[in-house]
């Protein structure tokens, strides 16, 4: 499934308020996603790790490098946002090189398997070249998950017993059973996912 899916999801659950509706819109991604994706999904949406591989500061100062953007102007537009990763995703509209061909299909699986894992074996000039890359050829809606994901910060109105509900309701299971399956050291994999939603 495409990041586009989980891209969606984020702005699904971030604009909305109803624990509900927000169990609602988990269950019917984890029923329309791979095993494997959803539980990158899990692993993100959890807290389950909020490595940083590049600094909010290092993110906003490569975008001015490369667009030529004054700092003070990025600086005044983050006091307004308050987040790095979402201002570079507003800045960055308009940016994508329509020569390039566009990571349209790409999956959550492959930006934090192959693609995120790369970019930190790469030294300063080819880690800012990727990034610009990347940045150029991802479609425009999966800016801010990748900002997000390349600069730890990754929050979002989600908690551990919101996942639980949902994967229970999904199952028909009770909800300790997967809360408890969660708990300890969640590696994503397609076993892992499999394991968890197992009646």
């Amino acid at each position: 499934m495409s990041l586009k899916k989980f891209s969606e999801l984020f702005g699904n659950l971030d604009s909305i308020n109803s624990t509900n509706n927000k169990i609602k819109i988990l269950e019917s991604y984890f029923l329309s996603n791979e095993p494997i994706d959803n539980s990158w999904a899990i692993y993100l949406l959890t807290g389950k790790s909020n490595k940083r591989f590049i600094s909010g500061r290092y993110l906003k100062n490569l975008f001015s490098q490369i667009y030529g953007y004054p700092q003070w102007l990025i600086d005044t537009c983050y006091l307004k946002v308050g987040d790095s990763a979402e201002v570079i995703a507003l800045l960055l509209k308009n940016k994508t090189n329509s020569r390039n061909k566009k990571l349209t299909n790409i999956s959550l699986n492959e930006l934090l398997s192959k693609i995120i894992p790369e970019l930190s074996k790469l030294n300063e000039e080819e880690k800012n070249l990727e990034i610009k890359k990347l940045w150029e050829t991802l479609p425009e809606e999966n800016h801010l998950i990748f900002n997000k994901i390349l600069t730890g910060t990754f929050r979002v109105g989600v908690s551990i017993g919101l996942i639980t509900k949902s994967l229970a309701k999904l199952i028909n299971i009770d909800e300790e059973i997967i809360a408890h399956r969660l708990m300890g050291n969640f590696k994503p994999s397609i076993d892992a996912y499999e394991f968890l939603i197992n009646k």
